[in-house]
């Protein structure tokens, strides 16, 4: 009952006026909320998309030996790598 005679006390632009702000109070609310959303969304995608975007440093092939010095036996051989930086992947 108190509702219905509080807008019944009103006139139609002090109506409005609440509409209005009850508009902009929900808008606001949408924006901030779609921007605390956004940030750990752009965050994660920035993470999964930089191995896209990072350019090679000379990532070639390495010529460790050629086919024809492999034994055909099967066995495993260990060949020493020349390189003194190689990337590890543990």
């Amino acid at each position: 009952m108190s509702q219905s005679a509080t807008t019944a006390d009103q006139t139609p632009e002090e109506a409005a006026g609440d509409d209005r702000r009850g508009f902009v109070t929900r808008i606001l609310a949408v924006l901030c909320g779609g921007l605390a959303g956004a940030v750990p969304f752009l965050s994660g995608l920035i993470v999964v998309l930089d191995p896209l975007r990072r350019k090679a440093d000379g990532g070639t092939f390495l010529r460790v030996t050629t086919l024809e010095s492999v034994p055909d036996d099967g066995i495993a051989r260990y060949f020493p790598g020349g390189r003194i930086r190689a990337p590890h992947f543990c």
